[in-house]
């Protein structure tokens, strides 16, 4: 997802097959954090110190997105996301396991560390693992009682030993081997230049819950240059119907109509009507406070009718029509080679991967142009105001919104309850040392 445009078409496709949930591996992105859009929200857990390595991510729905109670960006490895059930809570992991060619010690250390947070979630509520796993799960008679039937794979690897492992101690079912499919809807993965194709992405759920996975299989249309193929569960599940908590949004006025002269009489000119209007309303009122909100409000709604809001948009506008064609054509030309694989069709997607790459970068850049060429007029047409606005948008860097804090022992507090509870023990205990600290200045040494 570090690629110019990447994160638009992931969730394109995201839309295009109705997903509420979904879980990434491999994302590349620096930190952790949040994401806030109109129609989804993305949390991430990446690799501290800079980008380009491993990295997981959840993609959730604008309509689950307020059902969220916690985020826990674990590492680069892996993230956990509680939802509010209407009769159970749902905690749900993001894990991308080493590959086989991985030492023992880094294998080691991911699996205790996915053991210690499957341990974490609630006794009753539904836990569900999604991840790359690296893992073949066999047809061995050791494997009955955590993994199904329906496997690709005839022997298990020993990434798959210890994916059962883990399933055997955390009382979790391989639902991706329950259900009989097509072997092209087992695949998960497909080697590069090769026709070889495993399953190595799964998804566990509690053994007591696995009644709620109606089907798991693998959708091959879905696309964003990876050589993985989309794995989709469907969990029936009802979520909490409780009502959407909306925050309040601060107004940016268009303040820069005021310049035009004729904009500003009519704003004066409507600003005097509206306050004798609303004089008559105050003197009806002993109430200090209800003098300000019958101000506040005249002055708002005259603002708004007047001179506007102003709405600034990030990293959209350059993605437009054009790009979304090119990636269109690029998913026809990969549907073509998925369903008659022959050299012709191959270099034909290849071909489409290399005009949509080209065609998107050459959109950022003059994006990123046209801002560099905007903010030189300004300049040259002494617009101080405009030009340092223009400078200031130009080098802001991207604020992830964090969740969460630590408490006294370093651990990550996620939950909103625990979250208000660390922060008043924090003051509550500051507030004490500072008055502690104001008597022994007065106790006579």
């Amino acid at each position: 997802m570090l690629q110019a445009g990447k994160m638009a078409e992931i969730i394109n496709e995201v839309k295009r097959c109705k997903m509420d949930v979904v879980a990434l591996q491999e994302v590349r992105w620096k930190g952790s954090g949040r994401i806030d859009k109109k129609d989804y929200s993305v949390l991430y857990s990446g690799n501290e110190e800079r980008a380009g390595r491993h990295g997981t991510a959840f993609i959730i729905n604008a309509k689950v997105r307020h059902r969220i109670l916690a985020f826990w960006p674990v590492s680069e490895h892996m993230c956990k996301i509680r939802i509010k059930g209407r009769f159970r809570n749902l905690t749900i992991i993001s894990a991308y396991a080493p590959t086989e060619e991985a030492t023992d010690e880094d294998k080691d250390t991911f699996y205790e560390s996915l053991a210690r947070e499957c341990a974490k979630a609630p006794k009753y509520g539904m836990l569900v693992v999604l991840g790359d796993f690296n893992a073949k799960v066999g047809k061995e008679p050791f494997l009955k009682g955590v993994s199904g039937k329906h496997t690709l794979h005839e022997e298990t690897s020993e990434n798959g030993r210890r994916l059962a492992e883990l399933a055997v101690e955390q009382a979790l079912m391989i639902a991706s081997t329950m259900f009989r499919h097509k072997r092209i809807h087992l695949g998960t993965w497909k080697m590069p230049g090769s026709n070889i194709v495993n399953q190595i992405d799964h998804v566990l759920i509690s053994k007591r819950h696995t009644s709620s996975v109606e089907n798991v299989r693998v959708l091959r249309g879905p696309n964003c240059d990876s050589d993985h193929y989309m794995l989709e569960a469907t969990i029936l599940e009802k979520l909490a119907s409780g009502e959407r908590r909306l925050e309040e949004r601060r107004t940016r006025w268009n303040v820069d109509n005021l310049h035009d002269d004729g904009k500003k009489e009519e704003f004066q000119t409507r600003l005097e009507e509206q306050t004798e209007v609303a004089r008559g309303q105050v003197q009806r009122t002993d109430n200090v406070g209800n003098v300000w909100y019958i101000m506040k409000d005249t002055i708002k709604k005259v603002a708004k009718e007047v001179i506007g809001e102003r709405r600034e948009g990030r990293n959209i506008e350059w993605f437009d029509d054009e790009c979304r064609a090119i990636i269109e054509q690029k998913n026809q030309c990969r549907l073509a080679m998925i369903q008659r694989e022959t050299r012709r069709e191959v270099e034909a997607y290849k071909e489409s991967r290399r005009i949509a790459k080209r065609l998107i970068r050459r959109k950022k850049r003059e994006y990123l142009k046209e801002k560099l060429t905007n903010i030189e007029e300004l300049n040259t047409a002494n617009e101080a105001k405009k030009f340092y606005h223009a400078v200031k948008v130009m080098n802001k860097r991207f604020q992830s919104r964090s969740m969460g804090c630590k408490d006294k022992e370093g651990n990550v507090l996620a939950e909103e309850q625990e979250v208000m509870d660390g922060w008043a023990e924090y003051f509550e205990e500051l507030t004490m040392s500072e008055e502690l600290g104001r008597v022994e200045e007065w106790v006579p040494k």
